[in-house]
């Protein structure tokens, strides 16, 4: 079974302690903002977290070799 791990996509160096402090060979990424009017009324919000969270997200999997 594995293991819960919640995690603030905007931390890259807490993203970079959890893939250093476990072997992760998978991950489920969850934290996407999903209501479309409020992507028209605040796009910022949804870029920033959708796009910008993910490819830390992304770039942290790369740098770990997590596959």
């Amino acid at each position: 079974m594995g293991k819960l791990i919640k995690a603030d996509l905007t931390d890259t160096d807490a993203l970079e302690k959890v893939f250093k402090e476990n072997k992760i060979e998978a991950v489920f990424h969850f934290a996407a903002y999903a209501y479309v009017g409020e992507s028209v009324t605040d796009p910022a919000k949804y870029y920033t977290n959708n796009v910008i969270n993910t490819i830390n997200l992304l770039d942290a999997m790369c740098r770990n070799d997590c596959k």
